[in-house]
């Protein structure tokens, strides 16, 4: 999964390696471990998956039966070996198993444990983790309770401090990491973290797709800026999610259920199922596709109904991989999803808990769908990517509009249509050198619509379409100061042409100001710096400097068609990583200054309608730290906490005045978010049980700025634990979340029409409890 250059150069290891001396065979990677038994024994021994190669082998002693080495070095990886020869052997992935089972921690290693295990695959340039010089956050899937993969997004902020979220619904949120929040709204501004799944960008603007975690192998949130290698748009930074590759060696399958009954609310359901089919040698497909229910727990009092805000999702996707040679990989593949809800998630603050009083359901749906080709060539230490994708997202919001005697809707809709093409070339040295050098061409099209729906007539309202063509040309390299300094410098040069219209109007004068507003050029350089130093192995200081920026685009503020500008931030981040020798702890904590300028928010006009304007400059401190113990066999801990402190230093003259009334806290922004995570695993008999605990404390922030945006949200404790048994194929499992049954509020908004007449609040969703049983194929 991790592997990069030397995944691939696994595959190849086919050569017969003739027998060394019978030295045991230390815990390491596994690419390293196959060559070590053949140097031994005198055998061939391939890898048929690169994504095994970064696995975390057993120590071995000497013996001179390869079969009963290779299984002991095996146990507990998911791989196993297959004889092809009387002296070939090929390393497989074993079928799909419900659960990994736990293993003990490895016994000692006679040598240092090399700190390339992990390699940071969203650097591009597939960067050990011991030498990656900035904040990384690493989810693994088999961190993620079961269940808590339906909730995509949502699952990721359990365990990250780091990253934050609106909470308007799934499909409808904006994400935010390390502070960078810009607004509570949806709008058409650019989103400040760019996400991917594999080599496929998801979002350009708009907001989080939020597609579900089944089949993810492992989550990375790059903390940001990350401009110089990610483009436009990464102010926050990067998340990029690991599916799962086609197994080209066997058939294999696997099914999720399960069934959750929510306290004051409708029980739920979710259900997944993954196939891989291997069509030939060189051929093989995966394909997994879930379907999941959230029962509702807000009850509507003025229409009489309970429990009004369910979601149902529906999505899947499919990966087909082609290797006509050992050196090429090309990989096809597609994601759909679609999300229903029938009404809002807030409840009126001053109402009983979990109820709210509307005379209209605030329904909303997102519909998303990606579409991407990626074509990879190797040469001994050069790797060529070419990834192509495109991906259409469609967003239907409903909001409640209602004067005293005059019931009114507010419909939005909004159509992103996103083209990304990107090329590069990377070569790494066994020393941490390299370079990296790519193209990048991306097209964006974000068009809203708007509307209000009285009872007797429908109006509709000017709509924007900002359209946004960008090339990109970027490059960055390390170079060697020593035996443990490495030195990065990288740039992008990005142009940017920028085109915009009004949609559905009838007034010319309207339709002329969009026009003489819209069409521009802009050319931004992206430089980045950094400097790591490696004082002791397993130690890591560094300190970094790196930019971005997004585009400008127009905006309907106050029935006028208005120009808002780019915004763009500069930061600086010096940090430290540690990791034990017998990797029992890992530590990791980073302190960044960020300047952010001309800051984009969308926000409110005066008629109560979304708009966008730049709010002034701002600046963030961050101060992150993060924890991992392994304390004895089967026992892992982990901590993480984010200090923030942002402040809208100048703020635009729109704004000054209601920020002089008011704290000038940026929106979303807690000043602390911590988070804890106590896991278990042993044998019991033929049953693998594992136990699991955590706890995330969400600060207080608002909503906005100014006395009216300025809403308090935040300052609760959200907990869960989770107990799975698994004997052989088959698991069954117990999930507890809020356990405390708070009720809390996630976010202090639910329409943006109602600001000012009436107090919100967005509850956590109350004490419920998932059974769940898997079987696997």
């Amino acid at each position: 999964m991790r592997a990069g250059q030397a995944a691939i150069a696994a595959i190849l290891l086919l050569a017969p390696l003739t027998a060394a001396a019978a030295d045991g065979v230390p815990a390491t990677r596994l690419d390293r471990a196959v060559i070590l038994i053949g140097k031994r024994e005198g055998v061939s021994i391939g890898i048929s998956d690169p994504t095994l190669a970064a696995l975390r082998t057993r120590p071995v002693g000497s013996t001179a039966d390869v079969g009963a080495a290779l299984g002991r070095m095996l146990a507990g990886t998911g791989a196993g070996a297959v004889r092809v020869g009387p002296r070939s052997w090929r390393i497989v992935r074993l079928p799909a198993s419900p659960y990994p089972r736990p293993q003990p921690a490895p016994a000692a290693s006679p040598e240092p444990l090399n700190d390339e295990e992990i390699v940071v695959i969203a650097s591009k340039r597939d960067t050990p983790l011991g030498r990656y010089p900035a904040s990384v956050a690493i989810v693994e899937t088999d961190m993620v309770a079961p269940g808590l993969e339906s909730l995509g997004s949502a699952a990721l902020a359990t365990y990250l401090p780091s990253l934050t979220s609106t909470h308007l619904g799934p499909g409808r949120n904006k994400l935010f990491v390390r502070g960078l929040a810009d607004s509570s709204f949806n709008g058409p501004t650019q989103a400040t973290v760019g996400e991917y799944l594999g080599e496929a960008r998801l979002n350009y603007n708009g907001p989080d797709p939020d597609l579900r975690l089944y089949d993810v192998r492992s989550v990375e949130v790059l903390e940001g800026p990350q401009g110089t290698l990610h483009g436009v748009g990464t102010l926050g930074g990067v998340i990029r999610l690991q599916p799962a590759p086609p197994n080209l060696e066997r058939p294999e399958a696997s099914l999720t259920s399960g069934i959750s009954f929510t306290e004051h609310g409708d029980p739920g359901g979710d259900l997944s199922a993954i196939v891989d089919l291997p069509l030939s040698d060189t051929l093989g497909l995966r394909t997994v596709g879930y379907r999941v229910r959230e029962g509702g727990y807000i009850d509507d009092r003025l229409r009489g109904k309970d429990d009004v805000n369910r979601v149902d999702t529906v999505g899947g996707r499919v990966w087909l991989r082609f290797t006509p040679a050992a050196d090429w990989a090309i990989d096809l593949g597609g994601a759909l999803q679609e999300i229903e809800g029938r009404d809002s998630q807030y409840a009126d603050r001053d109402a009983p808990p979990l109820t709210k009083a509307s005379p209209i359901a605030e329904g909303f749906a997102s519909r998303y769908g990606l579409g991407q080709l990626v074509i990879r060539k190797s040469w001994d230490d050069l790797t060529l990517t070419s990834a192509t994708s495109f991906a259409r997202q469609r967003i239907r919001e409903s909001f409640d509009a209602s004067t005293a005697d005059d019931p009114t809707r507010f419909d939005q809709h909004g159509r992103v249509d996103f083209f990304s093409n990107e090329n590069r070339l990377v070569r790494n040295n066994p020393d941490g050198s390299g370079w990296v050098v790519g193209t990048s061409i991306v097209e964006n099209r974000y068009t809203l619509e708007r509307s209000f729906a009285p009872i007797a007539l429908a109006a509709r309202l000017g709509g924007i379409s900002n359209r946004i063509q960008e090339a990109t040309a970027f490059g960055e390299g390390s170079f060697a100061l020593g035996d443990r300094v490495l030195a990065s410098v990288g740039g992008r040069l990005t142009v940017l042409e920028l085109s915009g219209s009004a949609e559905g109007v009838t007034s010319f004068a309207f339709a002329r100001a969009a026009k003489d507003k819209a069409s521009r050029r802009e050319v931004a350089l992206l430089p980045s710096l950094s400097l790591s130093w490696r004082p002791t192995d397993g130690l890591l200081a560094y300190a970094r400097y790196q930019q971005s920026f997004r585009p400008g685009g127009i905006v309907v503020r106050d029935a006028f068609v208005q120009r808002y500008r780019p915004d763009d931030v500069r930061a600086g981040e010096i940090g430290l990583r540690w990791e034990a020798p017998d990797e029992t702890v890992r530590l990791s904590s980073a302190l960044s200054y960020t300047s952010w300028r001309n800051i984009q928010a969308d926000q409110i006009d005066a008629g109560g309608l979304p708009t966008t304007v730049n709010i002034g400059n701002g600046r963030i401190i961050t101060l992150d730290a993060k924890a991992s113990v392994r304390p004895a066999p089967g026992w892992s801990l982990d901590v993480a906490g984010v200090l923030a402190d942002s402040r809208l230093t100048r703020p635009a003259l729109a704004v000054a005045a209601l920020v002089a009334v008011d704290r000038s806290d940026l929106p979303n922004v807690a000043r602390l978010n911590a988070s804890a995570a106590l896991r278990y695993g042993t044998a019991v008999g033929a049953y693998d049980l594992s136990f699991s605990a955590w706890a995330r404390y969400v600060g207080q922030s608002r909503l906005g700025v100014g006395p009216i945006l300025g809403q308090r949200q935040g300052e609760y404790v959200d907990t869960g634990l989770s107990l799975r048994a698994t004997r052989g194929r088959y698991a069954v499992s117990a999930t507890l979340t809020n356990l405390t049954d708070e009720t809390g509020n996630r976010f202090a908004l639910g329409s943006p029409l109602m600001l000012g007449r009436e107090q919100q609040v967005t509850p956590l969703r109350p004490r419920t409890l998932r059974i769940g049983l898997e079987a696997a194929f």
